[in-house]
């Protein structure tokens, strides 16, 4: 009974934070507990029995509580350093987060391979498997930055909702429900959703449930108040890393051109435009540029090689057609009531020009609307109308 006081001093709100060292060797003994529950998975030959398989779901929740509490005490303890200078990295909270979320992702791992042994006839239990996706939440929300997503272990949470997905097929529209709801409160998470998103193999059907998603949103409103401002940027970085998925969500994409009222969504739906047409082949006539330079020349061979080995949905490139009514709606978008968004234009086709995507029959269109766009009311569009007019 003397073991257990820690633990429930732990879990109960009231109680005083407990000392470091209590906190790493409770965290350490759960952890242990996992990867033996785990060995017992994998050895055992039938299903095993209902008492073992609550113990599993019981040390995961005990898991997940014990990291929710002391990641809730750590921000608390951020801010209250805000008014006292920048709080020190705690070295050992960061290992109990790193040896956590890795215990999770075993357990996740653990749940899939061995599903016949941990559910009885294979049912699975939802609100278990769910367990290392809400710390995962909890993780990525806390990522927003390089160091920060290095301290709080951004990738391995981000391993675990990939991994998650990709098992249990009847779980990709509570994850996608829950990752929209951070991507409209948090900033960072426009790029991190992206990476999450196009990472791997698995994580193709959570990109096409979310562009579906994307499509769906509603421009009107205050872009600030709505969210749409962060969430907004995720169709540009999606776009960077995997432009093909995009094809069969183009009709709903240029629709946000011309009703909604979100500019940050204009302008981001016109970015990832200019991406998809940058992936397709260079229009014939235009030749790739060769004065490149030897660390150019080796950064595109990686870029090439790399593509091969890219596990892509079924695709096909663009047709004549749809490359000119994509063209199409980049010419008209530069007459955009916001600056932003006429700006985000001129800078796609600057991206054209650049990479020799440009089909030549539209060479005198873009260099006339560049010439108009030089006596616009925004200096920062003057500026990208001169590059166009430059690279041209």
């Amino acid at each position: 009974m003397e073991d257990l006081l820690p633990v429930s001093a732990c879990f109960n709100r009231k109680s005083p934070s407990l000392p470091p060292n209590t906190r790493k060797d409770l965290a350490e003994t759960l952890c242990e507990s996992i990867r033996l529950l785990i060995h017992i998975l994998k050895k055992t030959v039938g299903t095993v029995s209902p008492s073992c398989r609550d113990a599993f779901s019981f040390h995961l929740y005990m898991l997940y509580s014990f990291m929710f509490l002391v990641e809730s005490q750590v921000k608390a303890d951020s801010l209250t350093n805000d008014t006292q200078g920048a709080p020190k990295t705690d070295a050992v909270v960061v290992e109990q987060r790193r040896l956590g979320i890795e215990t999770l992702f075993s357990a996740t791992i653990a749940m899939d391979e061995c599903r016949n042994n941990l559910w009885q006839r294979g049912v699975v239990d939802e609100q278990a498997v769910l367990i290392p996706c809400k710390m995962a939440y909890v993780l990525l929300e806390r990522s927003t930055g390089i160091v920060a997503r290095r301290t709080y272990g951004a990738d391995v949470a981000m391993q675990v909702l990939t991994r998650t997905v990709h098992a249990h097929n009847n779980l990709l529209t509570h994850v996608v429900a829950s990752l929209w709801d951070m991507l409209h409160n948090h900033e960072h998470m426009a790029a991190l959703t992206a990476e999450l998103g196009t990472s791997d193999q698995g994580a193709y059907m959570l990109t096409h449930e979310m562009l579906r998603e994307y499509g769906r949103l509603d421009g009107s409103g205050d872009p600030k108040m709505t969210g749409i401002k962060f969430v907004a940027p995720w169709i540009a970085h999606v776009a960077e890393r995997r432009p093909e998925w995009l094809l069969p969500h183009l009709s709903h994409l240029v629709s946000h051109l011309a009703q909604s009222d979100a500019y940050p969504l204009r302008s981001a739906v016109v970015g990832a435009l200019s991406s998809v047409l940058l992936q397709q082949d260079p229009p014939k006539g235009i030749p790739k540029p060769e004065n490149l330079n030897t660390d150019e020349k080796d950064q595109e061979e990686k870029e090439e090689e790399s593509t091969e080995h890219k596990t892509t949905s079924p695709s096909t490139n663009l047709s004549t057609s749809t490359r000119e009514q994509i063209l199409h709606y980049l010419l008209t978008q530069a007459h955009d009531v916001s600056s932003y968004t006429r700006g985000a234009v001129l800078k796609a086709w600057i991206r054209l020009v650049t990479n020799r995507a440009l089909p030549k029959g539209w060479i005198q269109r873009v260099t006339q609307l560049a010439l108009e766009r030089l006596s616009d009311k925004t200096v920062v569009v003057r500026k990208q109308a001169m590059q166009v007019c430059i690279k041209i």
